[in-house]
């Protein structure tokens, strides 16, 4: 799969990332709350007060949707260096976002024994 080339293309995908985690089919939902276990590097979107949480492996790809995602072959290695390269930053740990995202795992039933203990992430604010 062709990885991203713009920023453009990386909030397309969190859009259907989104869409997809609150409005899809179960089975659907399902496969997104697996990659949110799995994952260790997310991009932090900060709207208003909001604090929306998308995997990098998810949003580095192309044109991405549930059907293309190949869980199969995880590997956040390529995602994580282009969005490195379009957004300018290498991700970061941050312990008030890991209370953030916990309090996002619970909105969507996932256990925070799920989840592992630390993440990395990119920041992008969108409250201008």
């Amino acid at each position: 799969m062709a990885l991203v080339v713009d920023q453009e293309q990386i909030l397309d995908n969190v859009e259907v990332f989104y869409e997809t985690l609150e409005l899809g089919e179960a089975d659907q939902q399902a496969i997104l709350i697996e990659l949110l276990k799995k994952s260790k590097t997310f991009l932090v979107v900060k709207v208003e007060d909001m604090f929306l949480f998308a995997p990098s492996y998810f949003i580095g790809s192309k044109d991405q949707t549930v059907a293309t995602l190949v869980l199969d072959h995880y590997s956040e290695v390529e995602s994580n260096t282009i969005l490195s390269t379009l957004l300018g930053t290498t991700p970061k740990a941050d312990k008030q976002l890991d209370e953030n995202f916990l309090d996002f795992c619970d909105e969507f039933g996932i256990n925070r024994n799920d989840v592992g203990s630390s993440r990395d992430y990119w920041v992008l604010d969108m409250r201008n």
